[in-house]
């Protein structure tokens, strides 16, 4: 039949792959986590920083002790005074931890601060060093006996405080260049205190070289051990850690040095119901960590 369908059959023969079949995979970018230091979480979580606010409050309680009264019997006058402290106190803070940790540890020795005079140009023609001697003696003398944190013939802060502005109306009010002791001030700490004092890095040093993740983490592995070494460290332990047990190479001095830089702000260094550990002569374990570190 001429229409009939007609079928061809044909067969193919597929060879066996032998081979595996190359499966190609995309690519995957795996983005490496960086870590950052978080002072919230770690072995320096203690620490309270200064601020302002903290620094003004210590302040308006370390006033309560001084007699600068007794030279600004005008209440506004005094009020002056008090605003151009306030103004300078985070400058004049580290002006004084680093004096402190420099001398008769937590005071200034008369001989240390005649140097520092020296050093910061208060001294001249008009203001010997006799001067500078008898207004060193009228600032420390105590109208009332405090406690054994503030000894004769050394500085505690208040007194640091009142004797910067019995300075100021020594060089400036009393010889005719400013008309008021809190102009006076004003000029003494911006044109001879701030530029010419150099304080040690208090706060640079942490945010620098100590708050760090290689620092925390030194630190976080060996928590144990260091905790069992600190035990409420003393003053003297801790000087004698770093320049006889531990033969770190660092005089007394230098020790010393480390350790009132490691303190944190006294909020009432006059106060007389501290605790143990808030005062100069014990390290809390936050600022035994910082005082490994600066040693």
């Amino acid at each position: 039949m001429e229409n009939e369908l007609k079928h061809i059959f044909y067969k193919f023969s597929v060879p066996v792959r032998e081979q595996d079949i190359l499966i190609r995979k995309r690519k995957q970018v795996v983005k490496e986590k960086v870590r950052q230091f978080n002072k919230p979480d770690s072995v320096f979580k203690d620490w309270k920083e200064d601020n302002p606010t903290l620094l003004s409050k210590s302040f308006m309680k370390d006033i309560k002790y001084w007699k600068v009264k007794r030279l600004a019997k005008d209440e506004n006058e005094y009020n002056d005074i008090i605003q151009v402290f306030l103004k300078y106190i985070v400058k004049l803070k580290h002006v004084y931890i680093d004096l402190i940790s420099s001398s008769t540890f937590p005071t200034i020795s008369s001989t240390d601060f005649i140097n520092y005079c020296n050093r910061v140009g208060f001294i001249d023609k008009k203001m010997p060093l006799s001067l500078i001697d008898t207004i060193f003696v009228n600032t420390n003398y105590e109208l009332e006996d405090h406690n054994d944190q503030n000894p004769n013939r050394e500085l505690c802060r208040y007194e640091f405080y009142e004797i910067l502005l019995r300075i100021a109306k020594a060089k400036y009010k009393d010889q005719g260049v400013c008309s008021n002791l809190s102009e006076s001030l004003e000029l003494l700490i911006k044109d001879l205190v701030i530029p010419n004092s150099h304080p040690g890095k208090w706060q640079e040093f942490r945010d620098r070289k100590l708050w760090t993740i290689e620092v925390n983490d030194i630190f976080f592995v060996n928590l144990s051990q260091l905790r069992r070494i600190y035990n409420n460290i003393t003053f003297e332990d801790a000087i004698r850690l770093m320049t006889k047990r531990l033969k770190t190479g660092l005089s007394e001095s230098q020790a010393v040095y480390c350790y009132g830089m490691s303190k944190m702000t006294i909020m009432n260094e006059m106060g007389k119901t501290q605790t143990k550990t808030n005062t100069y002569w014990r390290l809390q374990f936050v600022e035994f960590l910082e005082y490994i570190g600066r040693c």
